[in-house]
């Protein structure tokens, strides 16, 4: 499903006389205005983010019920994910190709009745159907057959602050990051390993079959865009961005099957525009990688890292579909209470226990967040607003190089 017509016969134009009436009445200024609503700030609008989706579905949703094929049968009637002790797997897969203000928005979140009145809880696109996202960088991957490392995993972890007045430091994705690396046998770069130089001249990622990388991002609204790495100087700590120019120059991402940033606001390079050769996302896969994941907007640490070791966990153990896995960890961090957060910290409270040269600040900041959290509050769903859950989007080949599939 497309905003423009060229890319494939499936996709449609919502400005062309191809649609229905409801779609064509969507024009650019529009969805610039529902951009404003919710992204009206330098952070979300959470409270508006509901009945901006509803507001998408009710204009968007005939469309693609349109071109999907047995979309009463692919949709059925079943209750969502909030709903259902087993949710049923979706064996359907939709990639999406949202241009101008479109692409802001979590069109995988769109409840598929626009008139219901739940909100949070609608059973949405995404409960129906693996979602990934493309723009034109996306055919690289594509295009020519990319090979991968058959194994390997780097993690990155600079554990810098911003620089703001309150203190930013994550702390917790440096404790990720040791913690992944040892219960994988992979490569850890944290504190003043995790340098500009280090991940680009140094080829920390490059050779292995994933990469994670926790830290600070920030969008291109009033500089480039970028995330954040130390600066090698340990009195330093607002770090140094990696932006778009730094990764196509110096990053090298060959036989990197799928590298996920659990970092803020790195889909777009300028949210003001759509489809552009520019940005983290098309610039990591320019320099090799086969998929990536990003974010939408700012998300929270802890339910951050929750998520990306819930996916490493999957490709770890054997799985090839990489948006499936993905597709898997978001509809967890949905469905989660704030008791399956508190166990997967302890999991990587754990993992770190066999670490090398553990990080006591990271250790120290598990250990707190563990603690902090009230045993009143251990079966609170913690992540169903889309605030929390649906930044998370997936870019590239969904499938590992080895899959039988591929």
């Amino acid at each position: 499903f497309s905003s423009r017509r060229r890319h494939t016969r499936y996709w449609r134009d919502w400005s062309s006389d191809v649609c229905s009436s409801d779609l064509a009445q969507l024009k650019e200024e529009q969805t610039t205005d529902l951009s404003r609503q919710v992204f009206a700030s330098s952070r979300i609008s959470a409270p508006r983010l509901p009945y901006v989706l509803q507001t998408l579905s009710s204009r968007l949703m005939p469309a693609i019920a349109e071109v999907v094929p047995g979309w009463d049968r692919v949709v059925g009637s079943g209750p969502g994910v909030l709903h259902a002790d087993t949710p049923a797997e979706p064996t359907h897969r939709l990639v999406i190709v949202p241009t101008g203000h479109l692409h802001r928005f979590p069109l995988h979140a769109m409840p598929i009745n626009p008139d219901s009145q739940r909100g949070a809880v609608d059973v949405c696109l995404n409960d129906r159907f693996v979602i990934s996202y493309a723009s034109t960088t996306d055919i690289l991957p594509r295009a020519n057959r990319r090979v991968a490392s058959a194994d390997g995993v780097a993690t990155v972890a600079p554990g810098v602050g911003t620089g703001t007045a309150s203190p930013d430091e994550t702390h917790i994705a440096v404790a990720f990051a040791q913690a992944l690396a040892s219960r994988n046998r992979g490569i850890a770069g944290v504190r003043n390993q995790a340098t500009h130089q280090a991940v680009t001249t140094g080829s920390v990622l490059a050779g292995k079959r994933l990469g994670f990388v926790a830290t600070h991002g920030r969008s291109g609204r009033e500089t480039k865009a970028g995330i954040l790495l130390h600066s090698g100087e340990g009195a330093d700590p607002s770090g140094r961005w990696l932006v778009a120019s730094d990764i196509v120059a110096n990053l090298r991402l060959e036989d990197v099957d799928h590298l996920q940033l659990i970092a803020c606001e790195t889909h777009a390079d300028n949210p003001e525009s759509g489809d552009l050769l520019q940005g983290l996302l098309p610039a990591i896969m320019v320099r090799g990688a086969r998929s990536v994941g990003g974010t939408l907007w700012e998300v929270q640490e802890v339910p951050a890292v929750c998520m990306g070791w819930w996916l490493a966990g999957m490709l770890h153990d054997g799985e090839t579909d990489k948006a499936l896995a993905l597709h898997r960890a978001v509809r967890r961090l949905r469905a989660s209470t704030c008791g399956e957060l508190r166990e997967t910290l302890i999991e990587i409270r754990q993992s770190l226990t066999e670490a090398p040269d553990v990080d006591a600040r990271g250790l120290a900041s598990v250990d707190d967040t563990i603690a902090s959290i009230s045993i009143h509050d251990l079966g609170v769903r913690a992540c169903q607003q889309p605030d929390l859950w649906a930044p998370y989007v997936f870019h590239g080949a969904p499938l590992m190089c080895n899959a039988p599939r591929t």
